[in-house]
């Protein structure tokens, strides 16, 4: 007897996310203690998320975050996002693999506009560049110096 094998693509698309984010988390994944900060910015609209990454996040910081994206994906259709990384230095492992953070980033493929990262270090860039091809979200990395054409992109203006 002859059995067909479908595949659906979202869940593929969704395992090759979670691949990259694993991936991405140990390409980042050093044995230092945490020592940064995850800080919400003022966007000017409730459903523009900003947020101000620096140092080495640990798992508290990402679940404060999380907790904050999550609850905007419950008020809105979608959002748009934009990070700005200043001397970011990686996260811990816990961080990276913390259950409200890789839910929040699952949703986001459905709630997500677009999504602007300003300053990521290079492999993290890579990854944001690569997974733009394969993800519903318009995903675009910017360097620290175009901070200004990373708002006007992510509002809609550029």
């Amino acid at each position: 007897m002859n059995s067909v094998v479908r595949h659906d693509r979202g869940h593929w698309t969704q395992a090759l996310i979670a691949g990259a984010i694993l991936g991405a988390a140990y390409l980042i994944f050093r044995n230092r203690p945490a020592a940064g900060s995850i800080d919400r910015v003022p966007s000017g609209r409730a459903d523009l998320l900003a947020f101000r990454v620096a140092g080495r996040i640990d798992k508290a910081a990402i679940q404060r975050m999380a907790e904050q994206v999550l609850d905007a994906f419950d008020r809105f259709d979608q959002v748009d996002m934009i990070v700005l990384m200043e001397d970011f230095r990686g996260m811990t492992l816990g961080a990276s693999l913390d259950p409200a953070n890789l839910w929040s980033q699952a949703r986001a493929l459905a709630k997500v506009g677009r999504y602007a990262v300003v300053g990521a270090p290079d492999a993290a860039e890579g990854m944001i560049d690569l997974m733009d091809r394969f993800i519903p979200v318009d995903a675009r990395t910017f360097e620290g110096h175009e901070r200004n054409a990373a708002w006007a992109w992510v509002r809609g203006k550029g």
